[in-house]
């Protein structure tokens, strides 16, 4: 009886469709099978092909692309997630990446994604500024005095009604209880 070395690539979708028909006609023709499975991506690796959608001429402009900065493509915040690279990455070449790919695309250029800082949108950054200035090293020294060290915003022990500097604020200093609870206005709240 003859044999057939039959060679296949795991990964074909081709290689799999000849796979459900050589049996049969294997048998009919009363020859027998010699399974020979390999790996093309080793191959192709070693011949220097890349299996990336983007050709190395795109992979360059990308970088390119990418050092402008997200400000340039009217993104609000300087910094480059994964799904901004991915909306550029089909904005300028036409081809597709899930956002969780898009992350490896990054690091095979020498670049890594950026998450974004979550921020309220209502952040004053003067306000925290000042806060830093003027309430801050008291609170500091409070610490370090012995004085409240609960982390719990609901502790008495709390040093989160110490020191409010701004308009519109009140801590226990001005309601003149120690026990007194910080209320903060907010603005279209009630």
């Amino acid at each position: 009886m003859s044999q057939l070395d039959f060679r296949f690539e795991f990964g074909s979708t081709y290689s799999y469709l000849a796979a459900m028909r050589v049996e049969s006609l294997a048998e009919a023709e009363r020859v027998a099978i010699v399974w020979r499975p390999f790996l093309l991506g080793p191959i192709f690796r070693e011949q220097g092909w890349d299996d990336s959608k983007l050709a190395p001429a795109q992979k360059r402009r990308l970088v390119r692309l990418i050092a402008k900065g997200p400000i340039a493509y009217g993104y609000r915040t300087d910094i480059w997630a994964c799904d901004r690279v991915r909306r550029l990455i089909w904005r300028e070449f036409r081809v597709r990446y899930h956002r969780d790919h898009v992350g490896r695309v990054l690091h095979q250029l020498g670049l890594s994604p950026q998450k974004p800082e979550r921020r309220a949108l209502e952040r004053n950054e003067g306000r925290i500024k000042r806060w830093r200035r003027k309430c801050w090293p008291r609170e500091k020294e409070t610490q370090r005095a012995g004085g409240r060290t609960s982390s719990s915003s609901t502790s008495r022990g709390s040093s989160g009604s110490r020191c409010f500097a701004e308009p519109g604020l009140r801590a226990e200093r001005d309601l003149g209880s120690p026990t007194a609870t910080a209320t903060i206005a907010s603005p279209g709240y009630r």
